[in-house]
C-alpha cells in the first residue's frame, strides 16, 4: 500500500492528517482552519478572533508564502474577490455615522476572509486528503451540536416552537441555514470518507436533516434540497457538459413542480405556514429605495437600512442581491455576480475533483438561499463563509491544482 492509499485512523492523529506534508507551518495553519470551520456550530463568535490571530501568525511565518500570494494575485478570480472585499471595506469610510469600532471590525473580518482563502487554497493544493478532513471537521461539529439542539428542543421546547442553534446560531433562521450547509459536507464524508468516518458522516447527515426540519426555515429546506441535487448530479455525471444539461432540466422541473404545488391551499400552508413573511413587501420597499436613490457607489454595509411595512419595521433587504446593491451600488453587485459566475464555471469544469462537487453544491444552495435572506458579505464565520468564501477558496485551489498533475493524477 502506498502512502497515498493508507487509511486514516479514527479518530485521526496529526500524523494521519498531514502524513504527506513537508511544510510544518502550513500544517499548523491547516489545523487552525479546520478548527475555524468546524467549531462554528459549537463555540461563541469570540473564538474566531483567537483562531484568526494564530492563523495570521502561521501564514506570515510560512516559508514560500510570498510565492503563493503572487500566484494567487495573477488569478482573475482572486482579483475579482479582492476588489469586492476591499471595496466593501473602503465604502465604510463614507458611511454616515460609521464608528471607528465598526470600521476596524469590518477590516479585521476582511483580513480573516483573506487568510481563510489563502490557507484553504494552499492546504487543498499541498496536503493530500485535506478535502476529507474538512468534511470530518464539519460533520463532527454538526453531529455534536445537532444532538444537543434536538435534545434541548424536545426536553425544553423553545417559545416559538422552532429549533435554535448554539451561541452565534441561537436563532431558527441562522441555525437552519447552517445545517443546510452541513448536509452536503456530511454527504461528502459518506461518499469520499475513509473507514469509520463514513458512518460518522451518515449520522451527521441524519442529525442535520432533523435539526433543519425542526428549525422551520423553509428557505434553508430549499437550499439543502438543491445542494443535495447538485451534489448527486455531480457525483453521477462528472463531465461538465452532461452535468449542465441534467442540472438545467432538473432545475426547470423543480420550478414547475413547486409552482403547481403552491396552487393547492393545503400544500401551500404546509410549505409556507408563515406566508411570505413580508418578503414581497420588504423587497418592493427596498427596490423602491434603490430606484429613488440610485446608489451608484452604495452606502456601505455599516449602515442598517430599515423599511416599515404597516406597523412593523424590518432591518435589511432580506435578499442578499438587493443588500449588496444597496451597500455597494451597481458596481459592487456586478463584481459579486461576476465572482459567483467565475467560481461556478471553474468548479463545474473540474467536477472530476471531489472537492469541486462539494464546493459547487454549497454555492448553488447559497445562491438560492440568498433570494430569501442575507445582508452582509463580509461577516463573522457563518453561513456566508460556507456558501461563498469556501466555494471560492476551492475554485482558487483548482487553478493551482493543475500544476500538481503527476502521472495523470492529482495529488490528493
Amino acid at each position: 500500500m502506498t502512502s497515498t492509499e493508507q487509511q486514516t485512523s479514527f479518530p485521526p492523529t496529526p500524523d494521519d492528517v498531514f502524513r504527506h506534508l513537508s511544510k510544518p507551518r502550513l500544517a499548523d495553519a491547516a489545523v487552525l482552519l479546520l478548527l475555524l470551520i468546524g467549531t462554528v456550530f459549537l463555540v461563541p463568535m469570540s473564538a474566531d478572533s483567537l483562531l484568526g490571530l494564530l492563523l495570521a501568525w502561521m501564514v506570515f511565518k510560512q516559508k514560500g508564502s510570498g510565492k503563493q500570494l503572487r500566484a494567487l494575485a495573477a488569478d482573475p478570480l482572486f482579483i475579482c474577490a479582492t476588489l469586492l472585499v476591499v471595496y466593501i471595506g473602503i465604502s465604510g469610510l463614507w458611511s454616515p455615522g460609521a464608528s471607528a469600532h465598526g470600521l476596524v471590525q469590518l477590516w479585521l473580518r476582511s483580513a480573516l476572509i483573506a487568510l481563510f482563502l489563502i490557507t484553504l487554497c494552499a492546504s487543498l493544493s499541498e496536503i493530500v486528503g485535506f478535502d476529507r478532513h474538512l468534511s470530518y471537521a464539519v460533520v463532527l461539529g454538526t453531529l455534536i451540536s445537532a444532538i444537543l439542539c434536538i435534545a434541548w428542543y424536545f426536553y425544553a421546547p423553545p417559545w416559538d416552537y422552532r429549533l435554535h442553534g448554539l451561541f452565534r446560531l441561537d436563532n431558527p433562521g441562522r441555525s437552519g441555514r447552517m445545517y443546510s450547509a452541513a448536509v452536503p459536507f456530511a454527504a461528502f464524508a459518506v461518499v469520499y470518507g475513509k473507514g469509520a468516518w463514513r458512518s460518522v458522516g451518515a449520522l451527521a447527515f441524519a442529525a442535520a436533516i432533523i435539526a433543519l426540519v425542526l428549525s422551520g426555515t423553509r428557505a434553508a429546506w430549499i437550499a439543502a434540497t438543491l445542494s443535495m441535487i447538485t451534489f448527486g448530479l455531480a457525483v453521477l455525471r462528472p463531465k461538465a457538459s452532461h452535468f449542465f444539461i441534467l442540472f438545467t432540466i432538473t432545475g426547470c422541473a423543480l420550478i414547475v413542480l413547486f409552482t403547481l404545488a403552491l396552487e393547492h391551499p393545503e400544500v401551500k400552508q404546509a410549505l409556507l405556514p408563515r406566508g411570505n413573511s413580508y418578503r414581497f413587501e420588504i423587497w418592493q420597499a427596498n427596490a423602491q429605495f434603490v430606484l429613488d436613490s440610485m446608489p451608484w457607489y452604495g452606502g456601505s454595509q455599516l449602515v442598517d437600512h430599515w423599511v416599515t411595512i404597516g406597523q412593523r419595521s424590518f432591518r435589511g433587504a432580506h435578499n442578499m442581491y438587493l443588500s449588496i446593491l444597496i451597500q455597494t451600488g451597481l458596481g459592487g453587485l456586478a463584481v459579486f455576480l461576476t465572482m459567483i459566475a467565475l467560481t461556478a464555471l471553474r468548479l463545474t469544469c473540474h467536477l472530476s475533483v471531489p472537492i469541486a462537487k462539494l464546493g459547487l453544491s454549497l454555492l448553488v444552495g447559497g445562491c438560492v438561499a440568498f433570494i430569501f435572506g442575507g445582508d452582509r458579505l463580509v461577516d463573522k464565520v457563518n453561513y456566508i463563509w460556507f456558501v461563498v468564501w469556501f466555494p471560492l477558496g476551492v475554485a482558487l485551489s483548482l487553478g493551482s491544482l493543475q500544476a500538481t498533475l503527476s502521472d495523470g493524477e492529482l495529488r490528493r
